[in-house]
């Protein structure tokens, strides 16, 4: 996942969780028994307007909002073309050879094979991903300069092969153990890890 769709899906949840937590305002009631005029126990009305952006920063928005979504869909189709020639060009095999030759143990290559994997699928993203930080550069959403940037690139990195090695590992065990029925076993692993 881009950090740009990492950024997009973190203020999602942050906005629903500020939403879920936000108390419920409820009108003012009057209480007539106690004798007091029902206007001076209710609060003052305000009037509230929307909120809108200013013309320029409103088609500044609207310009950033096209090229991430383009950005978006050439990041999926990039990456479906991406399996797809390594595939063609035999890359899948050259990183089992690869596996291979390092260790005889069948557990490590499977770890070094997906950890070659999620390391070229990583490279063939970024230049996407660079294209993506510089609009948002760009267009005023980020101020993160790129030294740091490519460290939270790093990290991820290093977070997707440690995880993602281990989920990655877990399904194939899934797919040894149970060759016809390995679909429902990756479904029922997967939904927890979703929610989590």
């Amino acid at each position: 996942m881009s950090l740009l769709r990492r950024i997009v899906l973190a203020s999602c949840i942050a906005g629903l969780l500020a939403a879920w937590a936000a108390p419920a305002s409820l009108p003012a009631q009057s209480n007539p028994s106690a004798g007091a005029p029902a206007q001076s126990q209710a609060a003052p009305a305000t009037n509230q307007q929307a909120y809108t952006l200013p013309p320029d920063k409103l088609a500044k928005a609207i310009a950033y909002s096209r090229i991430a979504n383009i950005l978006d869909i050439a990041g999926s189709i990039w990456g479906i073309v991406f399996l797809w020639l390594l595939l063609a060009a035999g890359g899948w095999a050259a990183i089992e050879a690869w596996a291979q030759r390092r260790t005889g143990n069948h557990w490590w290559q499977g770890v070094l094979f997906f950890f070659a994997f999620l390391i070229f699928t990583t490279l063939a993203s970024l230049p996407l991903d660079m294209i993506g930080e510089h609009y948002s550069r760009a267009y005023g959403i980020s101020v993160q300069g790129w030294g740091s940037w490519f460290g939270d690139q790093a990290k991820s990195l290093g977070l997707a092969l440690v995880l993602g090695t281990l989920i990655l590992m877990l399904f194939n065990r899934i797919v040894r153990r149970w060759p016809r029925r390995y679909w429902l076993g990756i479904w029922v692993v997967t939904m927890p890890i979703m929610v989590i």
